[in-house]
This record gives C-alpha cells, sequence and structure tokens, in this order.
C-alpha cells in the first residue's frame, strides 16, 4: 500500500472507531473510564502520525500497512544507475 492510500486508509478507520464509539466516549487508553475501543484508536492515532512523519514504513506501528516505498523519478534513476555500478563491480 502507498503512503497516501494508507493515510486515507487509517483515516477512515478511525473514522469508524469513533462512529462505533459514540459521541460521548472517552477514547483515550489511559482513561479510567475507557472504551473497549480506545487502544484500537490509539493504534491507529500512532499510525496516522507515524504516516505524516519520515520513513514510515520503518515504524513498529504500521508494520501491519505494508507500506511500499514511493520513489521519484530522479530516485529510480539513480537506484538504477547504482545497481548497474554494483553489476558492472561484481562482474570484473
Amino acid at each position: 500500500m502507498h503512503i497516501s492510500d494508507a493515510v486515507l486508509f487509517v483515516e477512515r478507520e478511525l473514522k469508524k472507531i469513533e462512529d462505533k464509539a459514540g459521541e460521548d466516549a472517552v477514547l483515550q487508553p489511559w482513561a479510567a473510564n475507557a472504551h473497549t475501543l480506545a487502544q484500537e484508536w490509539w493504534g491507529r492515532t500512532q499510525q496516522r502520525i507515524a504516516l505524516s512523519r519520515k520513513n514510515p514504513a520503518g515504524r513498529w506501528c504500521c508494520a501491519d500497512l505494508a507500506l511500499e516505498a514511493e520513489y521519484s523519478e530522479a530516485q529510480r534513476v539513480a537506484h538504477a544507475m547504482a545497481g548497474e555500478r554494483l553489476k558492472a563491480a561484481r562482474a570484473s
């Protein structure tokens, strides 16, 4: 899943949890009167935060999202050139 798709997915999941829990529900899991969905809500909140930071694929909370790296055209060209250099170095 690409990062942009993951952001939309996490936002939808958070909305579902908030709708299911209700308007007056306490969704902070550290609160004494926390809703039963509070743990899931907090996990998705952590994912939303991680997705807004650098390298979200490397963060433990995003492991279940199976993120794919999104590369620019310049990054793809540089990667291909590095692969060719590595191949040439191994051949010699």
